[in-house]
């Protein structure tokens, strides 16, 4: 998830759901806490010995400046109010600290493909689907000043192959049984993306944002 081995180091993940990057970031020496709302992969976390709140991140009584960094991957686009929850981020991250956003890309190659069957735009899940841009006017409007923001092919395959799907099906849904040529379109699809960021670098499928305080 972009960040390095930093033994004792206190890592908050939002929207933890039943803990997997938890585990892997403790395996790297954070001490890792995380936050769902979600009460079945909160329980799921737990029953695997993690420490996880149940509820928003704006319910929990963190501290002022409590985390050296947090991680946020595909949960900006659930949420109502992106500006309020990166907010709050800003806010119980030490000085220098970081957070981690991943999210679908609206200007990806897929969605220009797929358009309204773009598995990215998954309604009524995801409330906005934004642009490299929006989501710098959102990280200044928290108060973060040092960022880097890019975009990466890195889910490709499987968006092509999903996307695929919704526009023979209409169905909203993991397609388990995708061919092997549509899968290798996926893989296809995974490379041209990593072609034309070379000349574009909006066109991937995830933004990634890396947001210091």
């Amino acid at each position: 998830m972009y960040l390095e081995a930093a033994p004792g180091e206190r890592l908050l993940d939002v929207g933890c759901g039943s803990g997997e990057l938890m585990a892997r970031m403790q395996d790297l020496g954070w001490r890792v806490e995380g936050v769902d709302f979600d009460a079945m992969a909160v329980q799921a976390a737990r029953e695997s010995g993690l420490k996880v709140r149940l509820g928003t991140l704006e319910e929990q009584p963190y501290p002022d400046g409590h985390f050296e960094a947090i991680t946020m991957s595909h949960v900006i686009e659930h949420v109502h109010e992106p500006l309020a929850l990166l907010s709050e981020c800003h806010r119980i991250l030490e000085p220098g600290g970081r957070i981690i956003v991943v999210t679908p890309n609206i200007r990806s190659l897929c969605h220009r493909r797929f358009r309204t069957d773009w598995r990215g735009l998954e309604p009524p899940r995801h409330l906005q689907v934004m642009a490299p841009s929006a989501l710098l006017c959102l990280a200044q409007g928290a108060g973060f000043q040092n960022f880097s923001i890019w975009t990466s092919m890195q889910s490709a395959d499987f968006m092509y192959v999903a996307s695929t799907f919704i526009k023979r099906t209409g169905v909203h849904s993991e397609d388990e049984a995708a061919s092997r040529f549509e899968r290798l379109r996926g893989r296809l699809m995974q490379h041209q993306e990593w072609a034309m960021l070379k000349v574009r670098a909006d066109v991937g499928e995830e933004i990634v944002a890396v947001l210091e305080k």
